[in-house]
């Protein structure tokens, strides 16, 4: 009797003893019960534009402390910096670790002398010190034609604004593309790119009457000065939620160009269809046109990423970059070319920012 009730409370004393060991195995290893660390700031994509962020997110009632990692790969193969024994919910970077124009990931644990969380989701953001900011320009688009006499007007009032003539506030902040039509045949700027012009005509049902002037994608009304130049002041500088930043390289010997494009989405709602687009201008063309003209700028010859631009999507803390390799058509004078680069909402027709390079 005695050795049955002995061997029973040893059987009964193991089971406590490994039912123990197990329970404190899984309290290690699943983390402060369940409940997860949520990474607040900066949220996932992000691009900050200092390099001492400041890091937040939420709390876990079993942590007193939290270990911030940050890292250039997701996989957190080396790391660049480790702040552990963090007794609040945020921290601010003091150390010099993060390089301008990198992408960096983040993650936190929260611990207690008596359990270690499991590691938070990661989530990355981009560094980009070079100031996002609009830069308040706007874009003017002129549907015209050379036999077009009404269109005598509004090309000498744009002509004045590319020449820096003062007409508005700021004429250097007036990006001018101009586009002939269909409206009369045998119009030769039409002609040297048909399908692109097309396209742009077609967008704006801007084929049946000529002249028709876009403000940032908006019909402007029949050419008045006056008027013109208070709707072009009134967006002069305007709050926008976009930037962009371009730089450009072309190889004259081998006509090759390479685009760099970068466009940040600062603030607001995500746009429906949000499309970039590339367009190639020429300069001091001279022509002796039915209309009387004699001199054309900002005249549109090509569209370097399609004819409808291409599709992108952004949401407010996020950027992206392109890199657009192109040629300059045979005719064009690469010296006199320019790019213009804008987003635009393709289903509203608005126009969120634009920039404007030389092509050489």
């Amino acid at each position: 009797m005695f050795n049955r009730i002995s061997i029973a409370a040893f059987v009964l004393s193991l089971s406590i003893i490994l039912y123990s060991c197990e329970s404190n195995d899984s309290i290690t290893n699943s983390g402060s019960s369940g409940t997860e660390i949520n990474l607040l700031i900066p949220p996932d994509n992000a691009v900050i534009n200092n390099l001492n962020p400041t890091f937040s997110w939420s709390a876990i009632s079993t942590a007193q402390y939290y270990r911030l990692q940050i890292s250039p790969t997701s996989s957190f193969s080396n790391i660049i910096f480790e702040k552990a024994s963090v007794s609040s919910t945020s921290y601010t970077l003091t150390d010099a670790v993060l390089v301008d124009s990198n992408t960096y990931y983040w993650r936190v644990n929260g611990y207690s002398d008596a359990d270690t969380s499991e590691w938070s989701a990661v989530s990355s953001f981009t560094v980009n010190t070079i100031a996002a900011v609009p830069n308040g320009k706007v874009l003017l688009e002129l549907f015209t034609n050379t036999s077009c006499i009404p269109c005598l007007q509004p090309n000498h009032y744009l002509d004045n604004i590319f020449g820096n003539q003062g007409v508005t506030n700021n004429d250097a902040k007036v990006v001018i593309l101009r586009a002939h039509t269909t409206l009369f045949p045998n119009d030769p700027f039409y002609l040297f790119n048909p399908t692109v012009n097309d396209a742009r005509q077609t967008y704006y049902n801007a084929a049946n009457a000529n002249p028709r002037g876009f403000l940032l994608g908006a019909n402007m009304g029949a050419f008045n000065s006056t008027n013109w130049t208070t709707l072009i002041n009134s967006k002069l500088g305007s709050t926008t939620d976009y930037a962009i930043t371009v730089s450009n390289n072309y190889n004259p010997a081998g006509n090759a160009g390479s685009l760099e494009v970068k466009v940040f989405q600062i603030s607001g709602a995500q746009a429906s269809d949000l499309r970039l687009f590339v367009a190639l201008t020429e300069n001091d063309l001279s022509y002796n046109a039915p209309n009387g003209e004699v001199h054309f700028d900002n005249t549109l010859r090509d569209m370097l990423n399609g004819i409808n631009g291409e599709q992108i999507n952004l949401t407010a803390g996020q950027s992206l970059s392109r890199t657009i390799n192109y040629s300059v058509m045979s005719g064009i004078n690469y010296q006199k070319a320019q790019l213009i680069i804008f987003i635009q909402d393709y289903s509203t027709r608005e126009i969120f920012a634009v920039e404007v390079i030389n092509v050489n």
